[in-house]
């Protein structure tokens, strides 16, 4: 947690408006983390945000540098069937999504090698390499099979950190045996083209799902950003007199014999301050990068909120007064807190 809101009432002496410079700083293909439990907008998520980290919490959205966001799976094809021989399934040629470029996965048949002990069971996983390369992994034998991920006996098996899971096969027993399509599961089955939201003041992104935890040491496939952060390209604009951050709210009312009821929420965030027409900052911003960029509050105690969003400059020139810049944005979302990022 950063810096807590102001306790007691100060002046704004010493508070600043930060800007950013330039378009920011690009990453490409970085991992994100996983966040076990985030709180979001009042609600919780388990296991489905994502953020970049420390200097990396504001993204730029401005269209032509749009961030992307990668979720490596299957895209077409890798269907897997049983083979007229024992212990062997025959595997689709297909494609996948890698960073999101398209590979081809070539058709493979592929036998099993190695079965259960005795009268055991055990999952064996059906997979490709980001290449294109199919293999298969098998589990730790048991008495039962289980539906959770791990080395435990019956569990389904891990697979490396950037591979892709096309299925499951179960095999029972020691005895060589034709796979039939009851032991073939494609439940498990790592997509491509999962949908989700980018939520650009505290660099993360939400998924609608969590992610398996079918990877190596228990964890999920990789969820990666392209694109640019403005963390370490802000700088604080001198001449700042005042800023207002304001939230709008919208709210629905309805008659009815008995009374009426209504509801509220809030629907949107705006930002404002002025200066002293002494810096281009939101001049350059406006001409270089049609209005987009990304702003952060600062009181005096250093707590903060930051923000990307469009902006509207008013520029006035007064006899007998300096010259000043006001200026007007919307947020691309819920600004951000420093005691909470």
């Amino acid at each position: 947690m950063g810096t807590q809101f102001p306790n007691f009432p100060t002046s704004g002496k010493n508070a600043k408006i930060l800007m950013n410079t330039s378009e920011g700083v690009k990453s490409n293909s970085l991992a994100m983390t996983l966040q076990a439990s985030y709180t979001y907008k009042g609600k919780l998520y388990t296991n489905r945000v994502y953020k970049l980290g420390t200097n990396k919490t504001l993204i730029n959205m401005r269209p032509e540098v749009a961030p992307r966001i990668d979720i490596d799976g299957v895209l077409a094809g890798g269907d897997i069937t049983p083979n007229a021989a024992v212990d062997k399934v025959d595997v689709s040629g297909g494609i996948i999504l890698v960073d999101g470029a398209q590979v081809p996965v070539t058709a493979a048949t592929l036998e099993f090698n190695v079965r259960p002990t005795g009268s055991n069971k055990a999952w064996v996983a059906i997979l490709t390499s980001k290449a294109g390369v199919l293999s298969i992994s098998k589990g730790t034998d048991g008495a039962s099979l289980a539906t959770t991920y791990g080395a435990g006996a019956g569990e389904k098996p891990l697979i490396g950190a950037t591979d892709i899971l096309l299925g499951y096969v179960q095999l029972s027993g020691s005895t060589s045996a034709i796979v039939v399509n009851s032991d073939i599961e494609v439940t498990d089955r790592e997509f491509a083209g999962l949908d989700y939201h980018i939520l650009p003041n505290i660099g993360g992104v939400i998924l609608p799902d969590a992610l398996l935890a079918c990877h190596t040491d228990g964890k999920t496939r990789p969820v990666k950003f392209t694109g640019y952060t403005l963390d370490t390209v802000l700088s604080e604009i001198p001449t700042g007199k005042s800023f207002k951050i304001t939230a709008s709210s919208s709210s629905q009312t309805e008659e009815t014999f008995s009374g009426s009821y209504s509801t509220s929420s809030i629907s949107g965030w705006t930002f404002s301050y002025e200066q002293l027409a002494s810096d281009t900052k939101a001049l350059d911003n406006v001409y270089k990068r049609e209005g987009h960029c990304g702003i952060r509050c600062t009181w005096p105690n250093g707590f903060y909120m930051q923000t990307v969003g469009t902006i509207v400059p008013d520029l006035s020139v007064d006899v007998g007064a300096f010259n000043k810049i006001s200026v007007s944005g919307s947020c691309g979302d819920m600004p951000s807190r420093s005691d909470e990022i």
